[in-house]
């Protein structure tokens, strides 16, 4: 990411839909990518699926956000993969990290790339202790 500053577009949005919207979501791009991810785990593949963070103040907004969070949250549990949710850190709370409500900077592709390394190192970890 580059190092830009908050973009505007996103208060734009928010005056012009102060109720909040309901985000499209394509099953059928769905029903791909879980069949995507279904090859990967069926050939051995250790898979992680990553919701990425996302201003709070957007995530509000999105009236059926926890339905489609609630879709990926569902193939990782029925296909047995991991599912790392940002939805709630703590990152998520400031624009000072983000170029818009959903696209880090900069400086949050930084904190949240060191969030992302840690976690993932701790998954993996506990893959190798679970499998001896």
């Amino acid at each position: 990411p580059r190092n830009v500053k908050w973009d505007g577009k996103f208060d734009k949005m928010l005056r012009k839909r102060p109720e909040g919207y309901k985000q499209t979501f394509d099953d059928s791009l769905f029903r791909q990518f879980e069949s995507f991810v279904r090859s990967l785990a069926g050939q051995g593949i250790e898979v992680t699926l990553v919701y990425s963070p996302e201003l709070a103040e957007g995530q509000r907004l999105v009236l059926n956000r926890a339905e489609i969070i609630g879709k990926y949250a569902g193939l990782a549990k029925t296909l047995n993969v991991r599912f790392l949710d940002y939805s709630p850190a703590e990152i998520n709370q400031s624009r000072a990290f983000f170029h818009n409500s959903t696209h880090l900077n900069q400086k949050g592709a930084e904190i949240f790339s060191a969030m992302f390394a840690r976690d993932l190192s701790d998954l993996m970890k506990q893959s190798v202790v679970s499998n001896f």
